[in-house]
């Protein structure tokens, strides 16, 4: 069974500038809340205040020891968080979505420890809507933003999904993938720990 090794690394200084340069992207730039380029200084600010920060993590999801994109937590309570995530490399293995969107859910109920997971996608940016459905979030609301494409005001679909459901779905949805996918999302490594 031929995968690639999948493991979320902390963060770190080092990577500052790779980051930055993925989150300039266009690609990724416009599905965030805002399309603003990042300059340098304004990312080592972001960076500080974020690693002294108890309520958020940012790791850097390496493929085959290649940093190839990124996941954050947010929001991180005694009961709930919020996480994102983007591919900052386009050349990954196919499945590589599959994995971050497990990685997620995984981490933050057996890793974090809290009850619910929510994840914000703007109305717009249909795949990760695709994905979370293939997910069977339980719930979904939409939320106004401050985003703006075009001139006008741009909603967000807000996505929850409970421990108690991810523990109960996480088997079927699996399946609904090729066997190399489920096996990869039951070997993902989060700061050299295997999670499953």
């Amino acid at each position: 069974m031929k995968y690639p090794k999948n493991e979320f690394k902390p963060f770190t200084y080092e990577l500052l500038e790779l980051v930055r340069g993925w989150r300039n992207e266009p690609r990724i730039r416009n599905n965030m809340y805002s399309t603003d380029i990042i300059g340098r200084d304004q990312q080592v600010e972001w960076f500080e205040k974020m690693v002294e920060d108890p309520s958020r993590e940012y790791f850097v999801y390496f493929q085959n020891d290649k940093p190839i994109g990124c996941l954050s937590f947010t929001s991180i309570n005694n009961e709930d968080c919020q996480w994102g995530c983007y591919l900052g490399e386009e050349r990954v293995w196919p499945g590589s979505g599959i994995i971050l969107a497990v990685a997620a859910l995984d981490y933050a109920f057996k890793g974090i420890g809290v009850e619910l997971l929510e994840a914000e996608v703007l109305e717009f940016n249909k795949s990760p809507q695709q994905m979370h459905q293939t997910f069977e979030y339980p719930e979904s609301y939409i939320k106004e933003t401050n985003a703006i494409r075009d001139g006008k005001q741009v909603n967000a679909i807000v996505y929850k999904y409970s421990r108690e459901a991810w523990e109960k779905n996480r088997d079927n949805v699996l399946d609904k993938f090729p066997i190399k996918f489920r096996h990869a999302a039951n070997h993902i490594f989060f700061k050299g720990k295997l999670l499953s």
